[in-house]
């Protein structure tokens, strides 16, 4: 398949905890680098249980960590 290569939001979210679904919807929305605890307000996400769902997200090639500590979502 050519042309667009970026995903939906429906297919970012394909087989997501609600955590990471939260967290995915709030980049799509926010169009920006986010500072992890800016994410996890927005994202009604304890902080706590951030830097295992952003991994974890990384991993799966959801998201980017950024330089400053920030996530953006990956294209």
């Amino acid at each position: 398949r050519t042309g667009n290569l970026r995903l939906s939001v429906s297919d970012r979210l394909r087989g997501l905890s609600d955590p990471e679904k939260s967290i995915v919807e709030t980049l799509e929305q926010m169009q920006k680098e986010v500072p992890m605890d800016e994410l996890s307000y927005q994202a009604s996400v304890p902080h706590n249980q951030m830097a295992g769902i952003l991994l974890g997200l990384e991993v799966k090639k959801v998201i980017k960590f950024m330089p400053g500590k920030k996530y953006r979502l990956a294209v």
